[in-house]
């Protein structure tokens, strides 16, 4: 009698452990679902940063691997016109990169040196998947730094302001190709700017606005300079984002007859969207012009006062759609999509809880029948 008693109290102990182990298990396995992984991940690598300080930020600069593109095969260079042609011997890899570090500056825009065993030519003739109406080329026809250089970082091509203290924009090494022109060995870029930025058309060239009472491109350096703005909608973005300013006469079909967007101070009546679009807002209707329809620039009479943000469209636009229902449009969209993201991932949070209690409480049940099994 008194053996099958400890015996009881034995299996009743076992099935109280038992039971205490499976609901801990449980709740420590609920409670995963709350730990936020990608925060762990930049907290540790947060740490590794300042342990390491400053010495793997310089480091990286010797060691990263770097992909440069040749624009033409290596028994070829560039003539004359940026094409392709034969040369009498093949250009080994090495004196492009030889020429290419007369160019190279650090992030205080000085002349540096760069580990040129981490640099390798990737790909050849490169200059047949950059080369549209867009794209353009460089040349440094001496070794001293120009409007254009190579970040010592990951040998970005760079162009520098005037006075090579401000980077104006930058191109990453899949939108540029390297070659030398002509057989004088001239180091020779050949760029496709719009092939990772977004680009717009400036009505006027360079540090020019247009003249709203001549009607015509003038300079002056008291007019400010064009910067644009982007907007979704009528919203404005606060986040800058990549683009570039294309310059030159805005690609009418014949006639050659542009009409003014906006003749007026109402800054608010032009919208650039994120993806390069335009929206104007006029007293009849709102309307969309792709990118290659229209150019903006900085318009003005002449005085500072009244200068604004101005457009040039070609005569022939097509209505593309009514801006308002298609924005309107898209955010309902957005929004549908979001709250069914949302209502599929509690579904699953809802699924994976389910089962997890159920599975728990089928091991405790079955431990319980058993205990009462052998009662």
């Amino acid at each position: 009698m008194g053996s099958s008693s400890t015996s009881k109290i034995i299996f009743l102990l076992l099935f109280m452990s038992f039971y205490v182990i499976s609901l801990s298990t449980y709740t420590y396995v609920s409670s995963l679902s709350n730990v936020n992984l990608e925060e762990i991940q930049n907290e540790n690598k947060l740490r590794s940063k300042r342990i390491a300080g400053n010495y793997d930020e310089a480091a990286d600069y010797w060691t990263r691997n770097i992909s440069l593109h040749k624009c033409c095969a290596f028994n070829q260079y560039l003539n004359k016109k940026y094409q392709c042609q034969d040369g009498d011997e093949l250009i080994p890899p090495y004196t492009l990169m030889n020429k290419l570090t007369n160019f190279v500056i650090d992030e205080k825009f000085n002349k540096t040196v760069i580990n040129l065993s981490r640099v390798a030519f990737k790909n050849t003739n490169y200059i047949l998947n950059l080369r549209d109406e867009n794209a353009f080329a460089v040349n440094w026809s001496s070794p001293v730094l120009e409007d254009f250089a190579f970040s010592q970082e990951d040998l970005s091509l760079v162009l520098l302001s005037e006075n090579t203290t401000k980077i104006i924009s930058k191109f990453s090494t899949s939108t540029y190709c390297l070659d030398f022109l002509t057989s004088e060995q001239i180091l020779a870029a050949f760029i496709n700017p719009c092939s990772e930025k977004l680009c717009l058309q400036k009505c006027c060239p360079d540090e020019y606005y247009y003249n709203i009472i001549q009607n015509k491109c003038m300079k002056d350096k008291n007019i400010p300079k064009y910067v644009p703005s982007f907007y979704i909608g009528e919203i404005k973005i606060d986040v800058e984002l990549p683009y570039y300013l294309l310059t030159g006469k805005l690609k009418c079909v014949a006639p050659y007859i542009i009409n003014k967007l906006q003749v007026n101070n109402i800054t608010s009546a032009i919208f650039i969207q994120d993806d390069g679009t335009l929206q104007v807002k006029n007293r009849d209707n709102n309307r969309l012009y792709r990118r290659e329809e229209y150019c903006t620039d900085t318009f003005s009479d002449g005085f500072i006062e009244n200068t604004y943000v101005g457009g040039l469209s070609c005569p022939s636009i097509e209505i593309m759609h009514d801006i308002v229902e298609e924005h309107e449009h898209e955010h309902r969209h957005h929004q549908e999509k979001k709250k069914n993201s949302i209502k599929m991932q509690s579904k699953s949070e809802e699924s994976d809880s389910s089962a997890s209690k159920i599975f728990f409480f089928e091991i405790a049940g079955i431990g319980f029948a058993i205990i009462l099994f052998l009662y």
